[in-house]
């Protein structure tokens, strides 16, 4: 079982990007619900039957909140009888000595928010200040890879952006990481064939150019069928105030509330099924049982506001990284 916590709704940053921007509210979950949320967990356990929980630490910069972090993995680890995972992702600006030692001694897996090159990088993640955040995060960089050495590096791109798709991803395997998770914004309006023509060259290019030792999950797409959206049943996203949601991409819309964790009693499964017949635009696509889109459905609402469709630039996408295998 996934569950998604969003410790803090705050940021240290201002990405124009940011999908949960509009419900920055300075906002942290509150060590007092801690006991709840716990009781919600358990209770869902004993509902779906997993076998072990993964607590993905979400924000805003779920660091600005790491005294709540601390006190879930604790009472996790008092309370909760099955296997238990932690993750999380940080923009990297509090990635101190004393912050990456306390990631390293919990066994949190992590992922660190970078779009490459300075110059790429500081393009949208600025502070709130205005000012460029990459020469900060860089003073992290050689103590975090020396002690974790397979950190996530999670890069996002969009139409500005895509033509350095290839140099960025060097630049990233030059600094030292080995995993990188190229994602593009999906949400952003000004994608256009042109600029799709450019992201085709970028990913010929990393194809024809990577790094057996590096992981660059762009070109190594696995097909499979996909299975219904898991959010309700055994993923849930929890918001600052403890209101509880079936994936974070519906973290504020109160349409897809599930209720509280001071509720936690009360609370059953709900199922997200896709009904394929309504996904009229997609039907005759080679990709159509593969697609992320038909299991996605909270994407695609946020995307076109319609459980059943994609928009234009994630359809193509998902066609381009399905089409070709892997050298």
């Amino acid at each position: 079982m996934m569950v998604h916590i969003f410790v803090t709704n705050d940021c240290n940053l201002n990405c124009d990007y940011c999908y949960v921007a509009s419900q920055r509210e300075k906002k942290e979950f509150r060590v007092e619900s801690i006991s709840n949320l716990i009781s919600f967990i358990n209770r869902m356990l004993s509902l779906n039957k997993s076998e072990v929980v993964i607590f993905d630490f979400f924000g805003g910069e779920p660091l600005l909140n790491r005294e709540c972090i601390e006190e879930i993995i604790v009472q996790a680890k008092e309370r909760i009888s099955v296997r238990q995972k932690y993750i999380m992702t940080t923009n990297g600006t509090l990635l101190t000595q004393k912050n990456v030692d306390y990631i390293i001694s919990n066994n949190i897996d992590l992922s660190v928010s970078l779009d490459g090159h300075p110059n790429t990088h500081d393009k949208h993640r600025k502070f709130k200040s205005g000012m460029p955040s990459w020469n900060h995060i860089s003073q992290n960089i050689e103590y975090l890879l020396k002690k974790i050495p397979h950190v996530t590096a999670r890069m996002t791109f969009d139409s500005q952006t895509v033509s350095e798709l290839y140099n960025n991803v060097k630049f990233l395997e030059c600094e030292g990481f080995k995993i990188i998770k190229p994602i593009p914004d999906f949400f952003d309006e000004n994608w256009s064939d042109e600029n799709f023509e450019i992201l085709k060259e970028q990913f010929k290019k990393l194809r024809l150019n990577s790094n057996p030792e590096i992981q660059v999950s762009l070109i190594k797409k696995r097909i499979f069928i996909q299975s219904d959206c898991s959010g309700g049943v055994d993923s849930f996203s929890i918001n600052v105030n403890g209101d509880v949601y079936p994936c974070n991409y519906a973290v504020g819309n109160k349409d897809f509330c599930l209720g509280n964790i001071s509720e936690f009693n009360k609370f059953e499964l709900h199922s997200f099924h896709t009904d394929h017949s309504k996904r009229n635009e997609c039907k005759g696509c080679a990709y159509f049982s593969s697609c992320e889109s038909a299991r996605c459905v909270f994407v695609n609402y946020k995307m076109t506001n319609n459980f059943h469709t994609p928009n234009g630039f994630f359809c193509s996408f998902e066609r381009l990284i399905s089409s070709v295998k892997t050298p």
